[in-house]
């Protein structure tokens, strides 16, 4: 199996089919219990994936269960306030994802009668959902013969082709070998498979790293985390309750009107104070 002018591995009908053989009775055998898996509604299905965007498995699992429990239905979500949805998701950052889900489940309740569309296509036009999740959510929940690309699954793609791929050849390799009849099964075979048996190398001692906390994406959940603690504050009230080294004022007031024009936070400008959007 060599790679050809373009980068893709020249592939034979045989190597493909024992390596889809290999993946799928690994998965038979030791596929990860997880509480959305054999769960077929598309609406658990958005949340799970939308959860574990860029969050472990882990640290999901029960914050998946409680907020089913609070929001059951896509109905449900679309009618919570946004104050009570970036409550319920607090403990797993990156809240635009919340704020996205909700306008998704507004937009299938208030244009298609309350239930998400099953096309990627249509899909992809929600807030909040690309390439991966709309395939996801069309794999898992609605059949759809599609693979579903993550990281796990281009590092075992990788090593099937025996060297790096890039992302367009991940998903044309991807594509050429989603087995007929269970592309669900094969996607999530190769996302366990990643995750458990081909992992990522771990970072060195010494690798350089962003200072998460000078990023704008620190201060903005800093932000929505002192407003669910705390209600409606003045902006002095918000920035005494954010007392970090080397907190910039003017940077935090920025974020605000930024959270404010996104619609995350509600941000009174003659009173100068905030609070999570009702």
């Amino acid at each position: 199996m060599t790679p050809t002018s373009t980068g893709i591995v020249d592939l034979t009908a045989e190597s493909i089919g024992r390596f889809q053989q290999h993946i799928l009775t690994w998965y038979d055998n030791f596929k990860r219990d997880l509480p959305w898996r054999g769960d077929s509604d598309p609406y658990h299905i958005l949340v799970s994936e939308i959860m574990l965007q860029q969050t472990q498995v882990d640290r999901v699992i029960p914050k998946y269960l409680t907020f089913l429990e609070r929001f059951p239905t896509l109905q449900s979500l679309a009618e919570a306030s946004t104050a009570d949805v970036l409550r319920q998701w607090q403990g797993l950052g990156y809240n635009r994802r919340a704020l996205n889900l909700k306008r998704a489940a507004e937009i299938a309740c208030r244009e298609y009668g309350g239930r998400l569309p099953a096309t990627v296509a249509e899909l992809e036009r929600l807030p909040g959902i690309g390439r991966y999740t709309a395939r996801a959510v069309a794999s898992f929940a609605f059949g759809a013969h599609v693979p579903v690309v993550d990281t796990n699954v281009r590092r075992v793609l990788s090593g099937f082709a025996g060297h790096d791929l890039s992302e367009r050849e991940t998903w044309e390799l991807a594509e050429r070998v989603l087995p007929a009849g269970r592309a669900a099964d094969w996607n999530q075979a190769l996302m366990d498979y990643g995750a458990l048996v081909q992992k990522a190398t771990p970072r060195r001692a010494g690798e350089p790293t962003e200072p998460f906390t000078s990023s704008n994406r620190f201060w903005r959940g800093r932000i929505v985390d002192a407003l669910r603690a705390s209600g409606r504050v003045t902006m002095d009230g918000l920035l005494e309750a954010l007392p970090y080294p080397n907190r910039d004022d003017e940077r935090v007031r920025g974020l605000v009107r930024t959270l404010h024009e996104e619609g995350m936070v509600s941000y009174n400008v003659t009173e100068d104070d905030v609070a999570l959007s009702e």
